[in-house]
């Protein structure tokens, strides 16, 4: 029996009341994706193309699933001598328990070899998925979701009947030894504007082979590149081929990230265009400069005053409050939802800067999209929204389950919820006092404007910040008129690298970010982009973006289900990593920050790091930095949002040991790991930082003491004191001296007359 983790959403009322149990009733449980049943060789294990050269070949594969019906998936076939990629996409109309796909390759090169079976996925009806891949990283398909599932469809067909995988080609091959060559090449824009809404390109090839001609079910790949190597993969596809198919055209069409390579220009290579004899072709940068005397280049514009939604937050088919992200917004006059049923809608939106509107959604288990009208009648792109579908559950009460029911019960626990746990408060007196704060089962409760585990610092208003051009680091000054001491203190806050680690928690996989594209979306939020590319071998670019807020005022936020507080003049980091491609379901990715507080003082001064648990009312991890009484205090929270919707436990860990740290009186710095465990398709997490007048003491400081007045005039008064003892200690060894002289003097006189 397998058993498998199992995720619902339930209303909060229902779970949160006394005596409830969660019911769940299945009499045909299910969770896993389908299977082959069969496959059978078409025409056999091997055919001769010079014998029966207009053989259908390829496979006949049925694909079963009993209980949830199939509803989609794909095969794919390679062949082992010229490369060739077979995609065949399997779909089911109906939701068929068992359904049979005849599987003919389109076109086979004359060459002897076999073509094999080396990827299969599928999916039911429910979304369960069973994949096999022997071959990822020849694949030219796009992924989308989780196809590392434990369930490989290929169960029945390992061992002796592995061989059903495998056909077997024979034919004369052509002495040809070139592969097709590309005639033209349309591009549909010299110039492209990734600021706007239109960052569609498209790439129009015609291929010609006088020999063999083209092959049509190998289909050429553009890969369009920035300057630092990041590439996306547009696969094309056959438009038209001569009748004596010794030309063909081919057209790819993709869209680029928003704010993709900006400032620098594109550039593309053309790959993967193959003949029937076998062989390959490709362009190169420079061989396609010699072939067309131009360089493949694209020059990159970045509009700022075009209105673009870039993302929103998660909302359930139970409609609610939908946050709307993007740049040049905030002067949106409605909001426009279509959807999937061709109705539509248009609201009212609250719009607080350039970059953040917000609209209450109604009730709805349909898909739709968003669009952004401007007073000035211009318009953003359309986004669309899927709607997390939540269950609504009716508290029943076992008794009136039928006998005859499977029914699991289980006790909901919280992902790491210390609702119950109780904590002893801190301090001495206990939580700064009756005016700092008071005590409860979960730690202190401070009273504004007291904050920390000990209700013992006080948060320091300083000016915002000006948002880096370059990269997400941020840099905040205390001007030294905000102390008595006259004293200027500076944080500054980065994210240094992605890294993915092992199930024993060994990194062997690091990315260190080395450009970011910025994007100002209001005063107070900046964007930052940055991709990676030919990780894990892995066809897919992974995108990690940064927001970065400055709260001027108190103000309370929610994320990944709990609701926040942020401190006046704090910053706010939202980190989210789009499609990466991990090693292992096991794996883990870890994103590296540093911190550091330092003073302008060298001459005097105390500095300690502390790092551990907040107390029960934020679930989240503390790391505070001090020096003298100001403290940079950051706040990691312990949950983050896989997937769009799921929440899940993420851990963080102090890095001091793996890397050079500073501390010394006037500085400190710390590395800190935020762990997110293996996700499909996107991970968001949630630091935050503020600056705090800290009355605490930390009995691990690294100090160092100005000499008082008081202490300079005593090692005066003992260096005096110390020079007139010496001076006396000489003065007293040269008259000693002297009268020794005078008395052996004396001596030698009286040896004299006694000798006469």
């Amino acid at each position: 029996m397998f058993q498998y983790p199992y995720t619902k959403a339930i209303p909060y009322d229902i779970i949160y009341q006394k005596s409830n149990t969660v019911i769940i009733k299945s009499l045909t449980p299910d969770i896993s994706g389908p299977f082959v049943s069969k496959i059978v060789r078409v025409p056999g294990a091997s055919v001769n193309l010079n014998l029966t050269p207009n053989q259908a070949v390829g496979w006949s594969v049925s694909v079963e699933d009993k209980v949830n019906g199939f509803s989609h998936g794909y095969i794919i076939a390679i062949g082992s001598k010229d490369g060739s990629i077979n995609n065949f996409t399997l779909k089911s109309e109906s939701s068929d328990k068992s359904i049979t796909f005849n599987l003919i390759l389109e076109e086979i090169s004359c060459v002897s070899q076999t073509i094999t079976i080396t990827e299969v996925v599928l999916y039911d009806t429910s979304g369960f998925i069973s994949s096999f891949k022997s071959n990822k990283a020849y694949s030219n398909r796009e992924y989308s979701g989780d196809l590392d599932s434990p369930i490989n469809p290929l169960l029945n067909y390992f061992g002796p009947n592995k061989d059903n995988l495998t056909i077997g080609i024979e034919c004369t091959e052509s002495p040809e030894s070139t592969g097709p060559e590309l005639v033209s090449i349309e591009v549909n824009k010299e110039n492209i504007d990734v600021g706007s809404n239109d960052r569609s390109l498209s790439f129009t090839m015609v291929f010609n082979d006088p020999e063999t001609g083209i092959n049509r079910g190998q289909l050429p790949i553009v890969y369009i590149t920035s300057l630092y190597f990041e590439h996306i993969k547009c696969i094309s596809n056959l438009v038209s081929c001569q009748k004596d198919i010794k030309t063909c055209t081919f057209k790819c069409e993709t869209e680029l990230p928003f704010g993709y390579s900006y400032p620098n220009n594109l550039t593309f290579q053309i790959y993967g265009a193959l003949n029937n004899g076998g062989f390959h072709s490709g362009y190169s940068y420079f061989s396609f400069f010699n072939k067309f005397n131009k360089y493949p280049s694209i020059q990159v514009e970045f509009s700022t005053n075009i209105p673009v939604i870039t993302q929103t937050n998660r909302i359930s088919n139970e409609g609610g409050n939908l946050l709307i992200m993007g740049q040049y917004i905030g002067d949106a006059k409605s909001v426009l939802i279509k959807y999937s049923n061709a109705k539509s809608i248009t609201l009212a939106p609250t719009c607080s800067d350039t970059s953040y509107c917000t609209i209450q959604v109604p009730e709805s288990d349909l898909s739709f999209t968003i669009q952004i009208e401007l007073k000035d009648n211009s318009k953003s792109n359309e986004f669309k929204i899927t709607p997390v579908y939540v269950t609504k559950v009716i508290p029943q009460s076992s008794s009136s389950l039928g006998s005859s029911s499977l029914v699991s019960s289980f006790s909901l626990d919280p992902i790491n919820s210390s609702s119950s746990q109780e904590y002893e408060c801190p301090g001495k007196p206990v939580c700064g006092g009756a005016s700092n704060g008071y005590c409860t089962t979960k730690g202190c409760v401070c009273i504004s404007p007291w904050f920390g585990l000990e209700c013992k610092q006080k948060v320091i208003i300083v000016p915002q910040p000006s948002f880096n051009n370059t990269d997400p680091n941020i840099t905040v000054i205390v001007p030294n008129e905000n102390n008595a001491d006259k004293v200027e203190y500076t944080s500054l806050t980065s994210i240094i690298s992605i890294r993915e680690v092992d199930k024993d928690k060994l990194p062997f996989q690091k990315h260190s970010f080395e450009k970011w594209v910025n994007n100002r979306v209001g005063n107070s939020v900046n964007e930052y982009y940055s991709n990676f590319t030919n990780i894990n071998n892995s066809s897919k670019t992974t995108q990690v973006k940064v927001i970065v807020e400055w709260f001027e005022k108190q103000t309370n936020i929610s994320f990944a289900s709990e609701q926040l507080d942020m401190n006046p003049s704090s910053v706010k980091y939202t980190i989210e990593i789009i499609d990466y491609p991990f090693q292992s379901i096991l794996n883990s990715l870890e994103i590296v920050m540093s911190a550091s507080f330092k003073s302008n003082d060298k001459t005097d001064g105390c500095s300690s790091k502390e790092f551990g648990d907040t107390n029960g009312w934020d679930n989240s991890n503390y790391l505070k930095i001090q020096v003298n009484d100001h403290s940079l205090y950051a706040r990691f929270i312990k949950r983050g949002v896989i997937n769009g919707r799921s929440i899940v436990t993420v851990s963080n860990s102090i890095l001091d040991d793996s890397f050079k740290t500073v501390q010394d009186p006037s500085q400190a710095t710390s590395f800190i790991a935020i762990s997110i465990p293996y996700f499909s398709s996107n991970a968001t997490i949630d630091p935050d930082f503020s600056i705090l007048l800290d009355q605490s003491k930390s009995s691990s400081s690294v100090c160092k003491s100005k000499l008082s007045s008081t202490q300079i005039a005593g090692i005066i008064i003992g260096a005096v004191g110390f020079v007139a003892v010496v001076a006396i200690c000489i003065i007293g060894y040269y008259i000693k001296k002297k009268r020794a002289q005078i008395e052996m003097d004396k001596l030698s006189i009286k040896l004299k007359n006694m000798d006469k």
